[in-house]
């Protein structure tokens, strides 16, 4: 009787329906990877030479990397530079996540300071492409954006840092559902045991940066090993459409989507607690979270500034840094669902000239 009293959990934070099983998981993240080679190998663009233009990322792109406008456009870009980063990294930490996101909304999945980085990130690009419209209107740059490289080269370097992310989601997940002894216990426990307890508990940090070197390892030596002019549709597999291509796209989203809904603490990413006391550690490592406080340990000895000076002052908390392994794993994530949409309304529009 008191079972049947107890409240029954929504498909949508239940970690035992069927697509939250560990084999779920771990397929949605492998098929990921697979899409984005298959997109990759389809894209027409990788076989283009004409100069990649991206309006926003172009305009990044060279406010960081191109230092060719002369002393006086290097010096104020000195200047923008760190006001930019600075200024976004403040904004999202202090403004968007503390004030807004986990005090005024208190919203759990941003409780303490999970989520700090991601955000600090989003806000961080923002307010440089901020600084990169200033600095073109200054200077009266009209490069828009061009990034200084071919279609060809800009596909390479986005696809490894796509499929970078997408090894990195499919290593953390697994790690996390071989360590976990509390949603689904009775699976692999075997296989669980000697992961978890193997080697004094190296095993699977051994394993997990040997199979993460190798993946990547394989999936650069394929990307970058096709140049321009080679057959892409050789193995007989593709020739699709933009439409069929749009429609890949469209699965890769829905299955980053899919990824981060999966986690079994969705949508408030707390600090799994195992039956026997442990938590779930961040793969590659022997620790729960990655923290860093060397700045706020250096930030508490300086001395307290003056009193008209306090409302400025910043506090050593503020140079505190976390990372939960649920937000290392899907927070990147999220950034490649904006990429996949960019690529998305590529593949829509694209015309061969």
């Amino acid at each position: 009787t008191k079972l049947r009293t107890l409240p029954r959990k929504s498909w949508v934070n239940d970690p035992h329906v069927w697509w939250r099983h560990p084999v779920a998981r771990l397929l949605v993240a492998m098929f990921v990877l697979v899409l984005d080679m298959i997109l990759f190998f389809e894209d027409p663009t990788n076989d283009s030479e004409v100069e990649a233009n991206i309006p926003g990322v172009g305009h990044v792109f060279n406010f960081i990397f191109d230092w060719s406008a002369g002393a006086g456009a290097a010096v104020l870009k000195v200047f923008l530079l760190p006001v930019a980063v600075l200024s976004g990294c403040w904004f999202g930490r202090q403004v968007l996540h503390h004030r807004l996101l986990r005090d005024r909304l208190k919203l759990h999945m941003f409780a303490d300071h999970k989520g700090t980085f991601a955000l600090m990130g989003m806000c961080t690009l923002v307010f440089l492409l901020i600084a990169a419209l200033i600095f073109d209107a200054i200077i009266g740059n009209d490069a828009g954006g061009a990034v200084g490289m071919s279609m060809h080269s800009f596909s390479q370097l986005t696809q490894c840092l796509s499929v970078s992310l997408d090894i990195l989601a499919i290593m953390m997940i697994m790690d996390e559902v071989l360590q976990d002894r509390t949603h689904y216990g009775n699976w692999l426990p075997e296989l669980k045991a000697v992961w978890i307890e193997g080697w004094g508990g190296w095993l699977r940090v051994v394993v997990v940066w040997v199979v993460t070197l190798a993946l990547l390892l394989f999936t650069y030596v394929s990307i970058l090993g096709f140049d321009v002019g080679d057959d892409y549709n050789r193995l007989r597999i593709g020739g699709f459409s933009e439409v069929g291509r749009a429609g890949v796209v469209s699965c890769v989203i829905f299955c980053d989507l899919c990824t981060v809904a999966q986690d079994w603490e969705f949508p408030s990413f707390g600090k799994t607690v195992q039956i026997d006391g442990r938590r779930i550690l961040v793969a590659g490592t022997r620790v729960p979270e990655v923290r860093l406080d060397l700045l706020a340990r250096l930030a508490a000895k300086l001395p307290e500034p003056p009193t008209w000076l306090r409302r400025f002052y910043i506090p050593p908390e503020f140079w505190v840094f976390s990372v939960t392994g649920a937000w290392l794993t899907y927070g990147p994530l999220l950034g490649v669902v904006l990429v996949d949409l960019v690529c998305a309304k590529n593949q829509l529009f694209y015309e061969p000239s």
